[in-house]
């Protein structure tokens, strides 16, 4: 196994704890040495969601979306980050993206009714 697959299953162990800021130092060494990992961009990202930095985590998912146009992950990260930062139309749009890729997406259904409820759309 090389140095950054060994790096990237600490990152995961530390996700599977919860202990997102050990994650994020061994996802900022991939980074490092390898600054053009999607994966690990990714995961920092998701971290940083975890750790309620939706921003960062957005404009993270965002660099991640340029290189990864048609991974549904990488479109529901940026609505869920969207959706708390109550930018629930914005959110509405990465949502339908992942729709279109998966009509049957029940997270992306969930969180889309989640925004249209919380916009007060409750006829959608």
């Amino acid at each position: 196994m090389g140095y950054i697959e060994e790096l990237m299953d600490k990152a995961n162990s530390s996700m599977t704890e919860n202990d997102f800021y050990s994650a994020v130092s061994f996802l900022d060494e991939i980074i490092k040495v390898d600054p053009n990992n999607t994966d690990a961009f990714s995961a920092k990202a998701t971290c940083m969601y975890f750790l309620s930095n939706f921003e960062e985590a957005f404009e993270m998912f965002t660099q991640v979306l340029k290189l990864k146009p048609s991974d549904p992950d990488v479109y529901f990260g940026i609505g869920i980050c969207l959706e708390d930062l109550k930018e629930y139309n914005r959110a509405i749009i990465y949502f339908n993206k992942i729709l279109e890729m998966d009509i049957n997406n029940i997270y992306a259904h969930s969180h889309k009714a989640n925004c249209l409820f919380l916009k007060g759309d409750y006829e959608d």
